[in-house]
């Protein structure tokens, strides 16, 4: 699943969100999982508003550039790139936890104003 995610969510030159943005569909694009009992993948998009009036042609690209993942098989890049967040992650548990809980304080802060 972080895989997957790794790859919908990714914004760089190729992805998903470069595509939609190119077409002036979306702005942002996040992909997450959670593991309770049941595994579920949850995809948001902020659209434009050409994106709320085309909404079909977005789930369409989605699930196109989903069979596209499907049938191109496992990207190396993106391996080695979790791999080396991981190792990140384990050898900076302390400081990335404190990154990711201001990160997510910040985020609530503009929400709720």
């Amino acid at each position: 699943m972080s895989y997957i995610t790794n790859l919908l969510g990714h914004e760089g030159p190729g992805s998903l969100l470069s595509f939609l943005r190119k077409k002036d569909l979306a702005d942002q694009l996040v992909a997450a999982y959670s593991e309770e009992g049941v595994s579920f993948l949850k995809i948001a998009m902020t659209l434009t508003q050409s994106g709320l009036e085309k909404v079909d042609d977005v789930v369409c690209h989605f699930f196109r550039f989903v069979n596209l993942l499907k049938t191109t098989g496992q990207h190396d890049r993106f391996w080695e790139e979790m791999e080396l967040i991981n190792d990140i992650r384990t050898r900076h548990t302390e400081m990335y936890y404190t990154l990711t809980h201001i990160s997510s304080l910040a985020t609530k802060l503009i929400v709720s104003n």
